[in-house]
């Protein structure tokens, strides 16, 4: 007779043996008193301006608004182009940046996210059509490829059976 695994274990997480390893997570953050650091606003440039104005006009923090300018950025950049600290530098790394708005509910986060999201979305829709164009030419040029190919194969594998070894190296389209 087969048990099914409840008539084996039937309170599981009550009988197993537990154990804690991890330290208890320091709340401090989120308390009342602790101030974060300002953000220094000539890391902006040009753009401070245009941060500071979204950030009344939303009524949250300029913290807020230009972390996640900063972050946006980054994943419109995307992970495939790299930075380095100065030009004589080997040292490379993706342009990938993690942003955690921390604060009380209510605070403003999502007052400093939507304005800059819905320029996000502008920009996906204007550029769509160029996209579309331009994945559509690159996978005519993909296609065309995998056809040549597929000719350079076949002709490949008539020569070997004709006994002529010579023409696999002839390129398609000559």
């Amino acid at each position: 007779m087969q048990r099914n695994l409840a008539q084996v274990y039937p309170n599981p997480l009550t009988d197993a043996d537990t154990t804690n390893i991890w330290p208890s997570l320091d709340m401090s953050i989120l308390r009342q008193g602790v101030v974060a650091p300002k953000f220094p606003e000539s890391l902006l440039g040009e753009l401070a301006p245009i941060v500071r104005g979204l950030a009344v006009s939303g009524g949250t923090s300029f913290d807020f608004v230009a972390m996640s300018l900063l972050s946006m950025a980054a994943s419109v950049i995307g992970s495939k182009r790299m930075v380095q600290p100065y030009p004589q530098s080997h040292w490379r790394e993706p342009a990938v940046l993690w942003v955690g708005l921390v604060c009380a509910a209510s605070n403003g986060k999502s007052s400093a996210i939507k304005p800059l999201a819905r320029i996000l979305q502008t920009l996906q829709v204007d550029y769509q059509g160029e996209h579309r164009d331009a994945l559509r030419d690159f996978e005519t040029v993909a296609e065309t490829a995998r056809a040549e190919h597929k000719l350079w194969q076949e002709s490949v594998t008539k020569a070997v059976k004709e006994g002529n070894r010579q023409s696999d190296s002839a390129a398609v389209g000559d």
